[in-house]
């Protein structure tokens, strides 16, 4: 039986005729072999490039024709190291890039005073002038790394000579040190910048070192100037009124039915400059008041000051003007700030005029002076957060020429507060009996403040003198050592 022939198209592969029969005793029995397809048959794509040679493959065949790579073959070693050098080049110089110190620019340093530790003033003994101004400050720097900062004092009005204990930060560090500056106020144009400074006006100077060896000084703000502005303004115009101004001339006059007593200070200006508004401080507190208008001194001009004095210790009448008188005065003229900028300075007085004043008080303050004598004392509290404890005392006073004792509750001072459980009390037969109350501030302060203080007045008709008593005695003693010990309890000893 004959084999049937193939379908229709079957066995014509590879272009062969229809004459030349059918061809299909191959691998595939008969079937149509693509794969032989693709050996015969070329596809083109319109419009492809993928004939273009790559931008790689003409730069290898630049670098062929230029003979580099052929070279590059031949001295494998050569060329390994050289890349080698690159790369570490490109390494330490991104490393270095990272780590460089650029040029100094604006400082990054903050200096602020030492919070509980004002600034000090220092005082030449001789002459009774301030000579200087010191403070602790912290420093903080914020520099790049590598950068030193050394602080080298502290400038502005009225100081000169900078000064600082070592101050040398490095970057992130917050370093403690003092900072001194010399007060220099003698001539008139210094006072006049002083009084018309502001806080901003105080800077510190501080050098900087980068890690190049670049130095570069600058300033910074003070942050906290004030303190030294205020510091510096009232030595300065303290300064000012001892080179300006001078007492020529005192008169008292005692006021009717009281002891108080009323001065008049003929107060000459030397300077070429006037002082306006002067007038007595009210830092005196109520022993020393005005008793008339504020007063103009005209340049090289002079003016009577009118003050007032109350007595607040007849055993002592003029204790409160030994210091001088305190004054204000108004130096500059730029409206309601130049009241805040009229600090307190003191005009002394000579003994001479010491000596009238008092004189004026004789007929007034002066009288048999009382005692006061501590009988019993007992401890009646024991320690609290500010105090060292409480003393109950029974004091007896001789006062011959009062009818009655009247105990002033002061507010607590240095040395504590000392109080009545009753005032006044009657003299009989020149003695009156307190019963007092001693609450002690901490035993340092006992030990700097000294006795207990107790503020009384005489009452004799319309006339209350003043006076202070301090409290001694060796059961007051007993009862201070239970509480501080002996060394402190000697202060009232």
């Amino acid at each position: 039986m004959e084999p049937s022939p193939p379908p229709h198209g079957w066995g014509r592969a590879r272009g062969g005729s229809a004459d030349s029969g059918p061809r299909y005793g191959d691998s595939l029995d008969g079937r149509l072999d693509l794969d032989r397809l693709d050996d015969d048959m070329t596809l083109d794509i319109v419009g492809s490039d993928d004939d273009a040679p790559l931008l790689s493959e003409r730069i290898r065949d630049a670098l062929e024709r230029a003979g580099v790579l052929p070279w590059a073959r031949r001295h494998r070693v050569v060329t390994g190291l050289a890349a080698v050098a690159v790369v570490m080049g490109l390494l330490g110089g991104g490393g270095w890039w990272t780590a460089r110190s650029v040029p100094l620019a604006d400082p990054r340093v903050t200096v602020t005073t030492g919070g509980n530790e004002p600034a000090r003033l220092v005082v030449d003994p001789a002459t009774g002038q301030v000579t200087a101004i010191t403070q602790l400050v912290l420093l903080t720097s914020d520099e790049q790394r590598g950068t030193t900062v050394t602080s080298l004092g502290v400038v502005g009005p009225g100081l000169t000579d900078p000064q600082s204990r070592v101050i040398v930060a490095r970057p992130q560090d917050t370093v403690t040190g003092a900072v001194t500056s010399q007060v220099d106020c003698l001539a008139p144009e210094a006072t006049a910048a002083v009084v018309g400074a502001q806080a901003s006006d105080y800077r510190v100077l501080i050098r900087r070192t980068s890690a190049l060896g670049e130095v570069r000084d600058d300033s910074v703000p003070l942050t906290g100037g004030e303190e030294w502005m205020n510091d510096v303004r009232a030595a300065c115009v303290q300064i000012a009124a001892d080179r300006d101004l001078a007492v020529a001339q005192v008169e008292a006059t005692p006021l009717a039915g009281s002891i108080a007593t009323d001065v008049r200070l003929l107060v000459v200006n030397r300077a070429s400059a006037p002082w306006r508004a002067l007038r007595v401080s009210t830092d005196a507190g109520p022993t020393i008041v005005s008793s008339g208008p504020e007063v103009d001194l005209a340049a090289e001009g002079q003016a009577w000051v009118p003050i007032r004095l109350w007595p607040d210790n007849c055993s002592d009448p003029v204790g409160p003007l030994a210091g001088g008188v305190p004054l204000r005065a108004t130096l500059v003229e730029d409206g309601p700030s130049a009241q805040t900028r009229a600090p307190t300075f003191t005009l002394p007085l000579a003994p001479e005029a010491l000596d009238i004043i008092g004189g004026a008080l004789v007929a007034t303050c002066s009288a048999t002076a009382p005692t006061a004598t501590v009988l019993r004392a007992r401890v009646s509290g024991t320690r609290s957060d500010t105090s060292a404890g409480v003393i109950t005392m029974w004091v007896e006073v001789a006062a011959a020429d009062a009818a009655l004792v009247e105990v002033d509750d002061l507010a607590a001072g240095p040395g504590g507060r000392v109080s009545a459980s009753q005032t006044p009390v009657l003299v009989s037969d020149g003695e009156a009996q307190l019963h007092l109350t001693w609450e002690l501030p901490e035993c340092f302060d006992v030990l700097a403040a000294g006795a207990p203080t107790l503020s009384l007045r005489l009452v004799a008709g319309d006339q209350r003198r003043p006076y202070q008593l301090e409290l001694r005695g060796s059961s007051l003693e007993l009862s201070l050592t239970s509480l501080c010990g002996q060394t402190v309890a000697s202060v009232v000893r």
